[in-house]
């Protein structure tokens, strides 16, 4: 028997409608054996032999394998499909639920119960085409929300269409990863006041204004975490975090869940605590409501509990269906994609082809595109239309730097 590599699954980002009543299909297969592929599909109760056979597309190589594409028409949303792989010789394999088969029986298919509409993921209408311009509060232009104010009408200019800003509520350091109140702007940067008034000037000149969002972690000056420092076990905030023992001791090493590892001053917190939940999902649209932003992005999304972000996702998309929703994970994001977590995430993968082949010119242009390809195809088409496509951040060297380095 024929045993080529094959590769499918009835869920994305192998299977995602991508509009009313269409379902795209991705197969991965052996490169190098120059075969064409078709997927048979029919209703999900149809009879057998009604089955319409559809040309799948050769999107690429990724390496050891190519990627095919097909999007195929139901008007139930109930959909059975198998796949027929040929070879130029004529030698043939199908391939359905069961695996791979000579005979088509045997193989099986894979069944996509129902389209289900809101697995269509709508995206803002602003975000695919949107021109994101990165700004670190504290080193922009005087390091003031007034600052960052006065320079909208140069973005503008500059053909910027969306600003995203990293976090700007009270904090004792320059970078404000470590919240001390979720509900106050830093005074070093300005007001509440001078949010509205810069989210204002920002709207009146076409750009939609981004904050970062920390709910993976809380700064150890937040008034939860001080009260668990004063009461140690006795504190009614304890569970709030993730502590490991009493008393809770910060030095020289925490014992306590932190940002990354041992970071003292940036406490985990236990989102999957339904009181810090609510108080985080009331931190987020108080901002939408008060301030009028148009999306968050959020900080160590990775690191945060799914069910958290899917209720995050759910009740904001509810209120506010414009909202972006942007997730940092600076690893294959896919996971968080499907339509019930984020709209997007910061591409870093991206960026790492980018810096392969441009600054450290470690291979030619073939494995740059079949990253590129690689990377495209571990999300949904809905997804990739609203990533950062990004080459740095304040996280990572300047893309100049970097290519000066190499």
């Amino acid at each position: 028997m024929i045993r080529w590599f094959l590769y499918h699954t009835a869920e994305d980002p192998f299977a995602f409608p991508v509009g009313s009543g269409l379902l795209k299909l991705r197969l991965f297969v052996q490169n190098g054996q120059q075969l064409s592929c078709t997927v048979i599909h029919s209703d999900r109760y149809d009879t057998p032999g009604s089955e319409i056979p559809l040309p799948m597309e050769r999107i690429g190589s990724a390496g050891a394998y190519e990627i095919h594409e097909a999007v195929l028409q139901s008007a139930t949303g109930k959909c059975r499909y198998l796949f027929h792989v040929e070879n130029p010789a004529g030698d043939y394999v199908w391939y359905g639920e069961r695996g791979l088969s000579e005979n088509r029986e045997h193989a099986g298919s894979f069944q996509y119960a129902y389209m289900h509409r809101p697995e269509a993921v709508k995206l803002p209408s602003w975000s695919s085409d949107a021109v994101v311009y990165q700004i670190f509060p504290n080193s922009y232009n005087g390091g003031t929300l007034k600052g960052i104010t006065e320079k909208i009408p140069y973005l503008h200019q500059l053909g910027i269409t969306a600003m995203y800003m990293t976090p700007i509520f009270e904090s004792t350091t320059d970078h404000k990863y470590n919240t001390s109140d979720y509900y106050k702007v830093d005074p070093a940067f300005g007001s509440t006041e001078d949010l509205k008034a810069l989210v204002d000037e920002a709207h009146r000149h076409g750009i939609r204004v981004l904050l970062d969002a920390v709910f993976n972690h809380s700064g150890d000056t937040f008034f939860a975490f001080k009260d668990v420092l004063e009461h140690g076990e006795n504190s009614r905030y304890k569970d709030w975090f993730v502590i490991h023992s009493f008393p809770v001791v910060q030095t020289p090493s925490p014992n306590y869940e932190t940002f990354a590892k041992a970071v003292s001053i940036m406490p985990k917190l236990n989102m999957d605590n339904p009181d810090v939940a609510d108080y985080m999902m009331e931190v987020s649209k108080h901002w939408v409501r008060e301030a009028g932003i148009d999306g968050w992005r959020l900080d160590v999304a990775n690191e945060v509990s799914p069910r958290f972000w899917t209720r995050f996702r759910r009740e904001l998309k509810a209120e506010f269906p414009e909202l972006l929703l942007i997730g940092e994970i600076m690893h294959d994001s896919g996971p968080w994609l499907r339509g019930d977590q984020f709209d997007g995430g910061m591409n870093y993968v991206l960026r790492d082809a980018v810096l392969e082949f441009f600054a450290e010119q470690y291979a030619g242009p073939v494995r740059f595109m079949e990253q590129l390809l690689h990377q495209e195809a571990l999300c949904n088409d809905q997804a990739n239309s609203a990533m950062f496509q990004l080459l740095g951040s304040h996280d990572t060297l300047r893309f100049l730097t970097a290519c000066k380095q190499g």
